[in-house]
């Protein structure tokens, strides 16, 4: 009975790099087939179809959750991008109404006026690379899944010591019953 391992259980994992911290929490309750449920937020979605494999491969029953968090631990660099067709195409449109005006090259708005209008300017934020990305949920789903043993051994080992407890109970229970019933049988020969 040493080896008995619970299906409840519970680990956490987290690793960092690049600025980045990627967290994955494991749950578990009893169920008589494995059920897995696995939450990503955006940007870590692309990694399900490896946690599942990796979760089933590792587990074969029970009601399963996989809880995966994503944070930035510095704030990311936003790098500015100019829309270049944008631009080209306010431009145009701004000389054509100069040109419906009446007015001279002199009324052609000037560079600061187009960098203002909406879109010429994108920012995009200066993103981890996918590939330590997914060794930071590599890392993390291992780390989790180390923890998620622990508990349940330890589960099992607190099932072990209560049902070795319940067999010592019903073990004195038929021995005391036995001792009546024998005692029973000579009460009843010896009033015969």
């Amino acid at each position: 009975m040493s080896n008995v391992v619970s299906m409840t259980g519970i680990g956490v994992g987290t690793a960092e790099a690049s600025g980045l911290r990627v967290r994955v929490l494991l749950r578990s309750v009893n169920g008589r087939f494995f059920d897995l449920q696995v939450r990503c937020p955006q940007g870590l979605q692309e990694f399900e179809p490896a946690i599942r494999e990796r979760l089933q491969g590792h587990i074969s029953r029970g009601k399963m959750s996989a809880n995966l968090e994503r944070e930035e631990l510095v704030e990311a660099k936003v790098l500015p991008t100019l829309n270049e067709e944008l631009a080209h195409r306010y431009f145009d449109e701004l000389r054509r109404l100069v040109d419906l005006a009446g007015g001279s090259a002199a009324d052609v708005p000037r560079l600061g006026l187009v960098a203002r209008m909406p879109g010429v300017f994108r920012a995009e934020t200066e993103t981890v690379d996918q590939e330590v990305v997914e060794l930071l949920v590599a890392e993390a789903l291992e780390t989790a899944i180390q923890d998620f043993d622990g508990t349940r051994e330890t589960e099992g080992r607190t099932l072990v010591i209560d049902l070795k407890g319940r067999l010592e109970r019903v073990a004195t229970a038929i021995d005391a019953v036995e001792a009546k019933v024998a005692h029973s049988r000579e009460t009843a020969l010896q009033r015969l």
